[in-house]
């Protein structure tokens, strides 16, 4: 065998041009001699001949046959020169014909009457019928004993490898048989293999071969199977032909649609019946699509085939994919990008592609698509929300008004409450949710007891509701409802949430309706053990107008002032408490109500009798300790107190005010400086000796470089300033007079002056 000698010989018979593309054909035969020098004996083997030359620059612009045949001649030696002549005939022939931008020949078909019938897409009459439409599904159970027969027919033409494939995706069902298999290594092999060279020649084998892919993808004890061989790049291949070649088929049909206008009756009634042709293939390609994206998703567990997923654009296609209206399909395209949208990098890749576009297309209303679908597309849209600018697309693709009439349905409830809570934290977007019919259905979850809602759904609820009453016109629509009444009724009974939507709306304009409710209130704050509820309560009675309420169904004879000690207290030993709110606001919205009571004289009556000014006092006089904003409410509480003359007087005879005002004004800030002043001169209008005391306070703060200079040259000789051996201080034991107040402040210029 080694000595053997072969020989070719090309005989050329004839040229073609392509039936329907630009090439040329050559047909003709190949002669193989085989001498055996051994023997000396000579075989020949004679076959048929068949090459193809594309010309794909070849166009009636070009004129020059005769140089085109000539390189066809100098490119192939093989054809005789005598034959140039029918070499350029047929050239001249591909010149003729027209192509369009796929490089395929546009034929002019008529119909059967004789009128003129655009080519239709040469692509559907390449289709096998037999594979592709009218498939013969091979009813007979298959026997796992003919295992190795089942792979031997994978080995031969295209309907014998279908059938072997078949019987394989009926046994890969089982998990027993589905584990054999995947020991048995020819089988394995086969099967790929066959994905790797034939997918694209049937769509019926490549069903078979992704059934039987998917079925080891759902355990995951086979996942490395999968990706060893990898599975998933060729599915990705198989996705993306899929794909480019519907839009191939829809390009086409676009052509055939520009020339509807001479098409005959007869010729429209064919023109039909491939339309129809065209909804069986894509309804076909469909399931290929369903079961390859099954597979991705199972595997998409494994980070490496996610990130190889992400790099190949597979939430490209899938966007793509959410055109087709296969429920189906759609329900495996929906799921996996809801899992995909879990992860930062593909929540990018999904602002590139515009996927909320694609969604609100999907969810328009009169789609029709099947409510697992759209419970999907719910997921994923709140998955979606998360990010800023996703949450503007929803907006601008007004996705809005969808998500609200989806909230009607009970299926959707609990998800689009989930969707307009995170929607409900921006807000730019805030002002946009607050329509009248949503917040109708909100208040009515709020204040119908369903056995059918959830606790989490009515928390979900309570904290959208209470997102949207932070704006004016949200509370305006809140009040609208007529369901305030009971939400009020609710949070008097110790509902939290309740009462959080309470405290939002007291600070707008709809406050006038708790007047009625102010008693009881204050009432649940007594009877509550829970902190923050507490705190509610005190924050609402601190918004409401005290005026037009009764003071004493507010205190409820006294019985709120612990609690509101209690809170200060906390404030004051703050380094040694632990509490569940924070202690600064707290302490803010009790300074509020105390400020509110003192609006009426007899609520700061009760308010200075308790105690509270001092209490605020040793507050004030914490140094760094106290927040700037307590001192800014603690200096508003005092300049309210003092603006009704019987309380001034009491504040300027009895109590520690003046005194402590003055020993904070002298170490404080310029701002609070001149509150404190301000407070000082409102007490001297009902008491000449303290008007006295702050004209000298003021001349001290107007001229301190001058004092500070002559504080420094006299350092020397006098060490400290002090009257009658003692430095000046505020005594938080003992009330010190106004007159001894004047005496000692004077002593203490005369000792600068001096």
């Amino acid at each position: 065998m080694e000595n053997e000698v072969v020989s070719r010989c090309i005989k050329v018979f004839r040229f073609e041009p392509h039936p329907l593309k630009r090439m040329l054909l050559i047909f003709g035969e190949v002669t193989l001699s085989i001498l055996f020098p051994v023997t000396g004996e000579t075989q020949q083997i004679v076959e048929d001949f068949k090459k193809s030359i594309c010309l794909l620059g070849l166009s009636n612009a070009i004129n020059n046959s005769d140089k085109i045949a000539k390189e066809i001649l100098a490119m192939c030696p093989f054809i005789d020169n005598s034959m140039i002549h029918n070499l350029v005939e047929v050239v001249e022939e591909l010149k003729l014909r027209e192509y369009d931008q796929n490089g395929m020949v546009v034929k002019k078909e008529t119909a059967s009457d004789g009128s003129y019938l655009p080519r239709f897409p040469e692509i559907f009459d390449s289709l096998d019928d037999e594979n592709v439409l009218d498939e013969s599904s091979n009813d007979e159970e298959p026997d796992f004993g003919k295992l190795d027969h089942y792979v031997d027919l994978l080995y031969e033409d295209i309907p014998h490898k279908i059938e072997g494939l078949n019987c394989l995706a009926k046994l890969s069902k089982c998990n027993s048989y589905l584990k054999e298999i995947s020991r048995h290594d020819s089988a394995i092999n086969a099967v790929f293999q066959t994905l790797r060279e034939d997918s694209k020649k049937s769509s019926t084998l490549t069903k078979h071969i992704l059934t039987i892919c998917l079925n080891f993808a759902r355990i995951r004890d086979f996942h490395e199977l999968l990706i060893n061989q990898k599975i998933p790049m060729l599915i990705l291949e198989i996705v993306d032909f899929e794909l480019e070649r519907c839009e191939k088929w829809k390009s086409q049909l676009l052509e055939i649609e520009a020339h509807d206008s001479v098409f005959s009756a007869r010729s429209l009634n064919e023109h039909q019946k491939k339309l129809v042709r065209l909804e069986k293939l894509t309804s076909v390609q469909n399931v290929s699509l369903k079961i390859s994206f099954q597979i991705l998703h199972c595997l998409s567990e494994d980070k490496g085939v996610r990130e190889t997923l992400h790099e190949n654009k597979v939430i490209a296609s899938l966007g793509d994919t959410l055109e087709r209206r296969d429920n189906e399909l759609l329900e495996v395209v929906t799921s996996f990008l809801q899992n995909l949208s879990s992860f930062r990098q593909c929540i990018n890749e999904m602002i590139r592609v515009d996927l909320v576009g694609q969604l609100a297309a999907l969810l328009k209303e009169g789609t029709p698509i099947s409510k697992k679908v759209v419970n999907n597309a719910l997921h994923l849209l709140y998955n979606l929300s998360f990010s800023c600018d996703l949450r503007e697309k929803i907006c601008d693709y007004e996705l809005i008004s969808i998500i609200v009439n989806c909230f009607e349905k009970s299926m959707f409830r609990e998800i689009t409450a989930r969707i307009l809570y995170v929607l409900s934290m921006d807000s730019l977007i805030r002002i946009k949710l607050a329509k009248p019919a949503l917040l109708d259905s909100l208040m009515r979850c709020l204040t119908t007891n369903s056995d059918t809602d959830t606790r989490s759904f009515i928390t979900v609820v309570a904290s959208l509701v209470l997102n949207l009453s932070r704006t004016r016109r949200g509370a305006k629509m809140i009040w609208e409802t007529n369901k305030l009444g009971l939400l009020i009724k609710s949070a008097i009974n110790q509902d939290f949430f309740a009462m959080k939507i309470v405290r939002c709306l007291a600070e707008h304009d709809v406050a006038f309706v708790l007047y009625d409710y102010a008693g009881d209130i204050a009432s649940a704050l007594i009877n509550s053990s829970d902190q923050e509820f507490v705190m509610e309560c005190i924050g609402i009675l601190g918004c409401i107008d005290l005026q037009k309420v009764s003071i004493q169904s507010i205190v409820q004879n006294g019985k709120i002032f612990p609690w509101l000690k209690q809170t200060l207290g906390y404030y004051l030993d703050k380094t040694e408490i632990d509490v569940s709110f924070d202690l600064t606001t707290a302490s803010i919205d009790v300074i509020l109500l105390l400020r509110n009571l003192s609006q009426v004289e007899e609520g700061a009556r009760l308010v200075v009798a308790e105690g509270f000014v001092d209490v605020l006092l040793k507050i004030s006089h914490l140094g760094s300790k106290t927040e700037e904003s307590v001192i800014d409410h603690i200096l508003l509480f005092f300049e309210t107190c003092v603006k009704h003359e019987s309380i001034s007087v009491y504040l300027a005879t009895k109590s520690c005010l003046p005194n402590g005002l003055l020993e904070f004004a002298k170490r404080t800030t310029e701002k609070h400086r001149g509150k404190a002043i301000s407070i000082l001169e409102q007490i001297g209008k009902f008491d000449e000796t303290w008007k006295e005391n702050v004209q000298e306070l003021n001349f001290l703060a107007w001229n301190k470089d001058w004092t500070d200079a002559v504080t420094a040259s006299s350092r020397s000789e006098y060490d400290a300033v002090s009257v009658n051996g003692q430095k000046f201080r505020f005594q938080d034991d003992s009330c010190i007079t106004s007159r001894d107040a004047i005496t000692s402040l004077r002593n203490y210029n005369r000792t600068f002056l001096l």
